[in-house]
């Protein structure tokens, strides 16, 4: 402890003011200087802290802080410097002395190795640079960054507008995606909920659905007809379109085919065909829509026939005219030339091509429906066995002739010679049809349609029928013309075979006796003809046999003949003289009554054509009688359209003569009508 005390003992020594002899100004001088240098020695290092503190980046900042503990030294030096005026501790300055020159050595041996280091620093001028390059970077930077924060508001800008575009495109395509699946219903549910006929199918063959106006026309359903192989069966223009599958155009298959519907019924359609595209699979679609043209056709044929039929009506009525001249005189030829005479031979010729004249207009009114009819009730199986030896003789040896008549047949109504007509042209087309011979066979039976088996019959009320059904084995009818086969003029014969008229007298014939005709045709398998005539209410009437007899004659009564076509009145003045009677001629109605009211003869009986310029036969007649009501009328014609007859049929209570007719046709209706009630 003496050491330490030694240290801060100051009685050994002098302070240094004796040194400065105690001159205040020196003192103070000395003391002010150390208070100054001590002050700034310890504010040195204060600073000098503060700032390592605040950068402790720097790489060597320990250097700082021995460099302080330096400056921390030397200013106590001084503080030791100032207290020694007065105290002279000369150890204690010494060892503060010491102290720093310690920390002084080591801070200037620690600061040489840095001098390398602290040349390396970048001087002011370099600083100031880097600085002024650091900024015009910071500058180059600020300025990039601005240009891409425009850019990146741009590109948000319009990536903002893109997506709202896109978002409205969205929003658009489901708009369009519902308005589509909308429309996609409406047209769907229009075509299968529409009346007229519709189909959609693939280029596969698959049916995808049907409209229902197809079901209700076809009476097919998708069940039915899968594909349009199964429909092919059921029409031919549709078996046409598929046997080439679907390399159909827009107008392929467009035209009319004949349906067979699913209760047999045969119906007329025109089907328009039209692409649709292909669906999701690839496969071409195809819309085909039908109108049906079953009744237009029906009403198209009608108003044909009714045309042709008033042409055929009238020609015929014309020719009757004709026939009635060439007949007549044949009949007064045959009666005044000599059994030897070589012209008999001619006459008998003209007389039979004047028949077949007859014949055929008879044909032709038949199929007008103009022909005047005189029916009867009769039996048909009469008629069939009639007729059988007639029809052996026109089929030919190699045509087998069957029949199978029904016992207890009901009676109909209708004209003995029509349905010897009928017989004949059926015969006929069966004949032809089987040209290396066949079977021919006739049924008659009873037949009742009711509300249950109607159906199959449209065109027939209910009711009791005789049903006449002729069948052949022969080449049949193809099915695309079976539905013309009644058409007036229409053959499948080879020119100067047939006329066409054959079917259509038959049809007009059965349809003139409130009947109705049916044909089942399968191609090289043979036809079969179906005649429905109603059941007649009266017993059917005794048929008295025929006898030879002469042509009754007249006893000289006075006939008045009205006919205005000059050759007939001509014709039939000499047939009446010829037969004993007296005569009075006039060309129409007028002249009648003029030599009526002239009263040169009284007149027995009124023969008058019906239809004449001027006043008809009818009128001339009522103006006749209202003179003389028991005067006997006979009228003639030889077409329907006449007042005297109705609906083609004569009327009970009128006596009527066909023309063209024979000298015996004319004797017995004369005899008939002069007959007393």
């Amino acid at each position: 402890m003496d050491w330490m005390k030694r240290l801060f003992s100051s009685s050994e020594f002098i302070p240094h003011g004796f040194c400065y002899t105690w001159d205040p100004y020196v003192i103070w001088l000395n003391a002010a200087s150390d208070a100054l240098i001590a002050l700034a020695y310890y504010t040195i290092p204060l600073t000098l802290v503060y700032f390592v503190r605040r950068r402790r980046d720097l790489a060597f900042h320990w250097i700082f802080l021995g460099f302080a503990l330096f400056i921390v030294a030397c200013g106590t030096t001084h503080v030791i410097e100032l207290w020694s005026i007065w105290y002279p501790m000369y150890w204690l300055a010494g060892v503060i002395k010491a102290i720093t020159a310690a920390v002084s050595v080591a801070t200037a041996a620690a600061l040489i190795p840095l001098v390398p280091q602290a040349l390396a620093l970048p001087s002011p001028e370099t600083l100031r640079r880097a600085n002024l390059a650091l900024q015009e970077a910071q500058q180059a930077l600020r300025k990039t960054n601005e240009e891409l924060e425009c850019r990146v508001a741009e590109r948000t800008t319009s990536l903002a507008a893109t997506n709202a575009a896109l978002l409205a495109e969205i929003e658009e395509h489901k708009r369009a995606d519902e308005r589509l699946r909308e429309s996609e219903l409406q047209l769907r549910t229009a075509i299968v909920k529409s009346p007229i006929p519709a189909i959609i199918y693939g280029e596969d063959g698959a049916i995808r659905f049907l409209s229902q106006g197809w079901t209700d026309y076809s009476g097919y359903t998708l069940e039915d007809i899968p594909t349009v192989r199964e429909w092919g069966e059921k029409s031919d223009l549709a078996k046409a379109c598929i046997e080439e599958p679907f390399s159909i155009s827009e107008t392929d298959c467009n035209g009319e085919q004949v349906i067979r519907a699913k209760d047999g019924r045969q119906r007329v359609w025109y089907v328009y065909t039209t692409p649709l595209g292909k669906d999701r699979s690839g496969i071409r679609l195809f819309l085909s829509q039908a109108v049906d043209l079953t009744e237009r056709k029906k009403a198209e044929t009608a108003s044909r026939q009714v045309t042709i039929g008033q042409l055929a009506g009238g020609v015929a009525h014309d020719f009757n005219n004709l026939l009635s001249v060439i007949i007549g005189h044949i009949e007064l030829l045959e009666m005044s030339l000599p059994l030897d005479e070589k012209a008999w031979e001619s006459v008998t010729e003209i007389a039979r091509a004047a028949e077949r004249a007859a014949a055929l207009t008879r044909q032709l009114l038949a199929f007008s429906r103009q022909q005047v009819l005189e029916p009867q009730v009769l039996d048909l199986n009469v008629v069939v066995a009639a007729a059988e030896k007639m029809l052996r003789r026109l089929i030919g040896e190699n045509v087998q002739l069957t029949t199978s008549l029904e016992t207890n047949l009901s009676p109909v109504r209708a004209d003995p010679g029509q349905i010897d007509q009928v017989l004949l042209n059926l015969a006929v087309n069966a004949r032809d049809a089987m040209p290396k011979g066949g079977t021919l066979s006739f049924e008659i039976r009873n037949i009742e349609l009711n509300p249950a088996n109607h159906t199959a019959h449209p065109k027939l009320r209910v009711g009791h029928y005789v049903l006449l059904t002729v069948s052949d084995n022969g080449s049949g009818i193809k099915p695309e013309i079976q539905g013309r086969i009644f058409e007036p003029f229409f053959t499948t014969k080879q020119i100067g075979q047939g006329t066409g008229l054959g079917l259509s007298v038959v049809h007009g014939i059965v349809e003139q006796c409130g009947g109705h005709v049916e044909v089942h045709s399968v191609p090289r398998l043979g036809t079969t003809f179906k005649i429905y005539l109603p059941k007649a209410e009266e017993p059917t009437a005794m048929a008295s046999k025929s006898v030879p007899f002469k042509p009754p004659h007249g006893r000289g009564e006075t006939v008045l003949l009205v006919e205005d076509e000059a050759p007939v009145r001509a014709v039939t003045f000499l047939l009446l003289e010829s037969l004993g009677y007296r005569v009075l001629e006039a060309a129409n109605a007028e002249e009648a009554l003029l030599l009526v009211q002239s009263g040169q003869k009284k007149v027995d009986l009124l023969l008058t054509d019906v239809i004449m310029p001027g006043k008809s036969g009818v009128e001339l007649a009522d103006a006749l009688r209202s003179r003389d009501p028991g005067l006997k009328v006979l009228f003639q014609s030889g077409y329907t359209r006449d007042v005297v007859l109705r609906d083609g049929v004569v009327k009970a209570e009128t006596a009527f003569l066909k023309k063209p007719f024979s000298l015996d046709a004319l004797a017995k209706k004369l005899q008939e009508v002069l007959a007393p009630s």
